[in-house]
């Protein structure tokens, strides 16, 4: 989903999050806010028993049609001499009457910005798969073929969004026929469904719908783009943004009935109304109403505050908030009690309409949403007796905690989801209190080491550096005592460490016991930063009145957590004093040293130059001078 500050009629404001797009905020010509634009449309739902066709007569509007959508609402055209919020109120006068509201529009709101999965394309890789730790997650599926897939009952989930490009490579071969790639997901063409009038597909946002798609099933191990995130998936796709990227809350309320009567058991929906709209709220509760639940996974959208959007705004959906590669909040994401969870937002890589092929958003949590709604359908494939409750509770408990806000808040939800842990959650194999030691300036390797634990006796245990899932990124662990087995085993094991290392890396460290457990967080830091050496004072010795005279100065180090240092003093006949120190605790602070005169009883006096020597624990130098007097 992508920035919108405009209003559209009752302001039902689409999150589109990706690239090229519409300008967000237009609002059409004769537009009003509140409702009143003159010859609009109107939903109205009516108790049993009412008389519908009456109530339409009073107020002078034509019925279109009765949605395929819970409430018995009614769709009505006005004329043009009344203003809806003037047919509202006279609908909310009649008897029988139970709602009335807009029939709102929505515009995506876009603010421009496998080889893929691990190295960049374009400049931008798959980070956000690494970020919900997805290819762990994956190696609990079996490699099965595309037609193994399709005929071993496939997760359906449902994308409410623009067009899709049937014709990308990483969704279908030449024809239009599913994905035969290894762990390619699939879209079921032959269920497509379009609320969009031909009239109104004139520049169609494909790349919208097939950005989102993408992110959830563009076919994985075909050497070619991304990896989606629930290839074990069909994608119903439900086309509900016209070319200009809008679309109502009737097209929104019916195509969330549709996919719930499709049996789609997650729907995704990167779009949303800035004013609440019980029609859609009526369509939303039967959806996710046992028995035969879906699971509604809604972009927060991006107006960057905390007003509500829904339908993510409304309990039985679940809302999603965007983050940045760095874990942060995404700048353009909404923020407010409904959010559940968050995921990434910020610069994320997925498909784009032939021939482009593929696209980085700037920002938008249509991004964030399809990330969770395909770890969901991880859950369900994994077990399918898991209800849309079971699968939202879970993903909530397993999400990644930011720690600057511990427990649940209302930038991040529970935390950033994570799929490898909610996939592995109760599993016995368990890893905590993962470390790396700080390597010496010139070393080429440095030690990591864990503590894992299974009741069934721990038999082996790997790390990941950087790229939880990369073959090339891991590395064996053993244990400390050298034999496997303990219920409670030390780990041990050796990273290297290269010139162009980045000062700080993730380590991804889980134990196997039978089966793997989910993946404990870590850092390794490489120290090639100097303590700095700063605020250096000298006084001028008066020899005479043997004054005790001091040299100052303030060291820091942001990364070791200990330094030393010398102080070398060279008076005007050459000779050298030399003060030393051992190990000193690292962090800002005055460091002194006090030079009294009786080390120089025979020096001449004059000049004296004063060398300020530091190291890190990593063995990184740094120097400072400075000058004293004697007299």
């Amino acid at each position: 989903m992508t920035r919108f500050r405009g209003a559209i009629g009752a302001a039902l404001a689409l999150v589109a999050a990706l690239s090229l797009a519409v300008p967000g905020g237009a609002v059409p010509e004769g537009a009003v806010p509140g409702g009143s634009t003159p010859g609009g449309r109107v939903l109205v739902s009516f108790h049993r028993g009412a008389d519908p066709a009456a109530a339409h007569r009073a107020v002078g509007a034509v019925r279109l049609r009765t949605l395929e959508a819970p409430g018995s609402w009614d769709l009505v055209a006005l004329p043009e001499s009344i203003p809806a919020a003037d047919a509202i109120a006279a609908y909310r006068r009649f008897p029988g009457v139970r709602s009335a509201e807009p029939d709102a529009a929505a515009r995506a709101a876009a603010e421009p910005g496998d080889p893929c999965l691990w190295t960049p394309c374009g400049g931008t890789a798959q980070w956000n798969a690494s970020m919900i730790e997805a290819p762990l997650a994956w190696q609990a599926f079996p490699t099965m073929t595309a037609q193994e897939r399709l005929s071993s009952d496939p997760v359906l989930v449902a994308v409410l969004d623009s067009r899709i490009d049937a014709t990308h490579p990483d969704f279908a071969n030449a024809g239009g026929s599913s994905s035969d790639a290894t762990f390619g997901g699939q879209i079921d063409w032959s269920a497509q469904r379009s609320w969009v009038e031909p009239s109104k597909r004139a520049g169609t946002l494909a790349w919208h719908g097939t950005f989102v798609a993408g992110i959830l099933a563009a076919a994985a191990g075909n050497d070619a783009d991304i990896a989606g995130i629930a290839y074990p998936s069909l994608i119903l796709p439900y086309e509900v943004l016209d070319g200009s990227g809008s679309t109502t809350a009737s097209t929104v309320a019916e195509a969330i009935t549709a996919a719930h009567r499709a049996g789609a058991r997650i729907i995704n929906v990167s779009l949303g109304l800035s004013e609440p709209s019980q029609a859609v709220r009526d369509a939303l509760i039967a959806a996710t109403s046992e028995p035969g639940a879906a699971l509604v996974v809604a972009a927060a959208g991006n107006n960057t505050d905390d007003e509500p959007f829904y339908p993510a705004s409304y309990p039985e959906a679940m809302s999603v908030t965007g983050v940045d590669a760095a874990g942060g909040r995404a700048s353009c994401s909404n923020y407010n009690d409904n959010v559940s969870v968050a995921a990434p937002a910020r610069n994320v890589l997925s498909l784009a309409p032939m021939p482009t092929r593929l696209r980085t958003i700037d920002c938008g949590t249509s991004a964030a949403a399809p990330h969770v709604a395909g770890v969901a359908a991880l859950l369900v494939a994994q077990d399918r007796s898991r209800t849309a409750a079971q699968v939202r509770s879970l993903i909530e408990r397993t999400a990644t905690d930011d720690a600057q806000h511990p427990g649940w808040d209302p930038r991040f939800g529970h935390g950033i989801v994570n799929a490898d842990r909610a996939i592995r959650d109760g599993a016995t194999a368990t890893t905590e209190s993962v470390d790396a030691a700080v390597p010496p300036r010139d070393a080429t390797t440095t030690t990591i080491t864990a503590v894992a634990r299974s009741p069934k006796g721990v038999s082996a245990a790997e790390v990941y550096v950087d790229a939880p899932g990369n073959p090339s990124a891991r590395f064996a662990l053993r244990p400390a005592d050298g034999a496997w087995g303990d219920q409670t085993e030390d780990l041990v094991g050796e990273i290297p460490v290269a010139s162009d290392s980045p000062p700080v890396r993730t380590l991804y460290v889980r134990a196997w016991d039978g089966a793997w457990g989910g993946a404990a967080r870590g850092a390794a830091v490489t120290d090639r930063e100097p303590p700095r050496i700063t605020n250096v004072r000298a006084d001028t010795v008066v020899r005479v009145q043997a004054k005790r005279a001091s040299i100052t100065f303030t060291l820091s180090d942001d990364t070791s957590d200990w330094f030393a240092y010398s102080v070398d003093v060279t008076g005007a006949d050459g000779v050298t004093v030399v003060w030393a120190s051992g190990p000193r605790q690292s962090g800002p602070g005055a460091q002194s040293v006090y030079w009294d005169p009786p080390p120089l009883p025979s020096g001449p006096p004059g000049p004296h130059r004063i060398e300020i020597w530091a190291w890190d624990r990593s063995g990184n130098p740094a120097i400072a001078t400075a000058q004293t007097i004697v007299v």
